[in-house]
């Protein structure tokens, strides 16, 4: 097996763990919980529909040793991962407490989160985008950049324009709520 799959499988399984690990030592909060819940579940909206369009709008290179569904579970928690990497950026960043992240809406932070949704996108298609899968051109998924001789399309570009600031905006709403005494 590839060393690329390898990696990929375990940094995927890694995510969940590591954050499941800091919850229990106390160095997550219910809401940050929440907040990878959330970053979970929205990649799963477009990894999953990136299976279901099947492999004349994508494929992977080479061979995935689980069944098909783990693969997409498996950059699910990746996307979790970053959208959490974002979250604790902004913190960084803008030099405030995780607590008082994303209370009410700011630009800044908004800025912060979706300037790294685009540039990991970036940097993760660079690195996986026809080595280990491939997104086939279409007219509505044009090549936005060719590297090489390696044509990047627009599609996952978008949802990584798109989607922080889904999740910013979920997040703003599950702020307003106390999950302390729950």
């Amino acid at each position: 097996m590839d060393w690329r799959i390898i990696a990929d499988l375990a940094v995927g399984t890694a995510i969940p763990l590591l954050f499941m690990f800091l919850y229990a030592l106390r160095k997550v909060t219910g809401q940050e919980v929440v907040f990878f819940i959330t970053g979970f579940l929205i990649g799963t909206t477009f990894e999953f529909f990136i299976w279901y369009m099947g492999p004349s709008f994508f494929y992977v290179r080479m061979e995935w040793p689980l069944p098909w569904p783990t693969y997409y579970l498996c950059h699910s928690f990746w996307d979790a991962g970053l959208f959490m990497g974002g979250y604790y950026l902004t913190g960084i960043i803008l030099k405030k407490p995780y607590a008082l992240l994303y209370t009410h809406f700011d630009w800044r932070e908004l800025a912060v989160i979706s300037i790294w949704g685009i540039v990991t996108s970036c940097i993760v298609e660079l690195s996986g985008n026809g080595i280990i899968w491939q997104y086939i051109p279409h007219r509505w998924n044009p090549v936005w950049i060719t590297v090489g001789k390696q044509s990047y399309t627009l599609f996952i570009q978008v949802v990584w324009i798109v989607s922080p600031v889904i999740f910013y905006l979920i997040c703003l709403s599950i702020r307003k709520r106390d999950f302390s005494k729950k």
